[in-house]
């Protein structure tokens, strides 16, 4: 078996749509299930994969990779591991919200360079759940670490991205927030709504750059 058929044996496991993360023409990636550690050796090895075949290119002249999001979110720490490889990408990574971006699922799709969002489309920002176990200094420790430092850095990193300011974080983040395509564009959680600022062939690889540099006006 040759280096390319067991990277595509890698994938193909958790991409029920069967999108081929091989072609390095189109850039897809589908992310359709739970947030968990396979994130990193599938997702984030892509964009490392695809910024290494781009290494040297302007900005301007890389393929862009298309990330399709229809999560219930998941493991908080592999989901900001996929962040980071999002922000920290230079070849440009557009976020699209096929149905569903909730909980680390919603955090990662405002990582997006640009964002797009079906018309009914539904977001959930909330704080999550822990689970832990151990001795009772163990967990304390841990639900400490995970209310205060990563609460804060996670805070921070949504009011950067969105035009969700901190008043509203506070009074939102401990409930259930629920909203959809419209809220999310008012929010800045997304750029496009399909169907309202864009079509269909926007978010579909080898769409014109033209189309996206108008839609940030």
């Amino acid at each position: 078996m040759n280096n390319k058929e067991n990277i595509s044996e890698t994938f193909n496991y958790c991409y029920e749509d069967k999108f081929d993360i091989e072609d390095d023409e189109q850039r897809k990636i589908l992310i359709n299930t739970e947030i968990d550690e396979w994130i990193i050796d599938t997702v984030v090895y892509a964009i490392l994969r695809y910024n290494q075949m781009d290494k040297g290119k302007p900005i301007e002249n890389r393929k862009p990779i298309y990330i399709y999001i229809n999560s219930p979110g998941g493991d908080v720490i592999s989901g900001l591991g996929l962040i980071s490889a999002i922000k920290n990408s230079i070849t440009p990574v557009y976020t699209v919200n096929m149905a569903l971006a909730a909980s680390m699922a919603f955090h990662i799709f405002i990582a997006g360079h640009k964002r797009f969002a079906m018309p009914y489309s539904v977001f959930l920002c909330h704080e999550g759940q822990i689970f832990t176990f151990g001795s009772t200094s163990k967990v304390k420790e841990q639900i400490d670490f995970e209310s205060n430092e990563l609460g804060k850095e996670i805070k921070n990193y949504v009011i950067a991205q969105t035009k969700i300011d901190e008043q509203l974080y506070d009074k939102k983040y401990k409930t259930e927030w629920y909203f959809m395509s419209q809220t999310a564009k008012e929010l800045g959680v997304t750029d496009c709504i399909i169907g309202t600022d864009c079509v269909m062939d926007d978010i579909l690889p080898g769409a014109p750059e033209a189309i996206y540099a108008q839609n940030e006006g």
